[in-house]
């Protein structure tokens, strides 16, 4: 049993949606060369009408295609998820609907376009369609020679002549980009007092989407105090932001692990302790590119601790973690 490409089904059942369509076209025309208008839509991932009208002329073995052709033909590929539909519509001299047809679905528009082709080659001329270029939907298997009229008649219609594939523009994903940067910023009810600080960042993306891995510190701008007793504290971390673009803007969800280093201040002690923080929130961010890869990295951080710490001297509590923090930072960065 011979095998048979996918869009043999297609090109052999365009055949007889040809057929149906020349049989509702004039059928008065002489058997000199016929002609007809063209016109052709479809998505930008199919071949486009320059093929299409090669293809036809091919198979006829002449130039059918005119401005003041007898027939009008219009070809329409519509795509829908990831199939492609085509549909063929005649009309006449006046442009009056003679007949209309619909291919059936492909995953491939270049198999819709191939049995468009083809059917259209048959609906202008289907003698000469049929003479000179059957369609190359399988392979069969060697025949007998042709008797010698039908032989003289394919040579003067037109020599054999190979296939000519219909070219699709590449599709290609959007490629990953990596990028790098530093910055400043600014935060309050994160440590005792406000705090300010700064760190470098690495992120990977493509369109739509972005992760970036941070790490930063805060420095306390000053103390909290309470009579003779005072307490600060620095806070350094890591954190992750998983994004979602809206371009120039992103939308991210933050994960934060890093440590509070506390110090206690009593009119005769200083005492210093380290705590793990753990906190998790969200992001609003600006890429505002400046040249081609340089970008301006505005954004607005509200982190909410899983764990809260309490700074104490002795038996007296001077500051607890409050339940949200937030922070302002600027950033610069390059895409590599």
């Amino acid at each position: 049993m011979r095998n048979v490409r996918p869009g043999a089904v297609t090109a052999s059942i365009a055949i007889a949606i040809a057929i149906a369509l020349a049989t509702r076209s004039s059928s008065a025309e002489p058997e000199e060369r016929r002609t007809a208008r063209l016109h052709f839509e479809a998505p930008d991932a199919c071949p486009d009408e320059a093929a299409l009208s090669r293809d036809v002329s091919a198979r006829l073995g002449y130039e059918p295609f005119r401005a003041d052709g007898a027939t009008g033909v219009r070809v329409v590929v519509s795509r829908a998820q990831q199939r492609f539909h085509g549909r063929i519509d005649l009309f006449d001299a006046a442009d009056r609907p003679t007949g209309r047809r619909d291919l059936p679905d492909e995953t491939d528009c270049a198999e819709i376009v191939r049995a468009a082709s083809f059917a259209v080659a048959l609906a202008i001329d289907p003698v000469r369609a049929q003479v000179t270029r059957p369609p190359a939907v399988a392979k069969p298997a060697p025949a007998p020679a042709p008797a010698a009229p039908a032989s003289r008649v394919h040579e003067v219609v037109a020599p054999p002549r190979a296939e000519e594939p219909l070219s699709i523009p590449p599709s290609a994903s959007p490629p990953l980009s990596v990028y790098v940067g530093a910055g400043v910023r600014s935060s309050a009810l994160r440590v005792p007092s406000a705090g300010r600080g700064g760190g470098v960042f690495v992120g990977v993306g493509q369109r739509g989407w972005s992760v970036t891995l941070e790490g930063q510190a805060d420095a306390p701008l000053g103390e909290t105090r309470e009579g003779a007793l005072a307490v600060e504290a620095s806070l350094a971390s890591a954190i992750v932001a998983g994004c979602l673009h809206a371009e120039p803007m992103r939308f991210c969800l933050l994960g934060e692990l890093g440590a509070m280093q506390g110090s206690g201040l009593g009119a005769d002690v200083t005492k210093r302790d380290t705590t793990l923080l753990g906190a998790a929130g969200a992001r609003v961010a600006a890429h505002v590119f400046l040249t081609k890869s340089l970008f301006l990295r505005p954004h607005v951080d509200a982190l909410a601790p899983i764990t809260r710490t309490t700074l104490r001297i002795g038996d007296r509590s001077l500051w607890t973690t409050p339940s949200v923090g937030v922070a302002l930072g600027m950033g610069f960065g390059v895409t590599l």
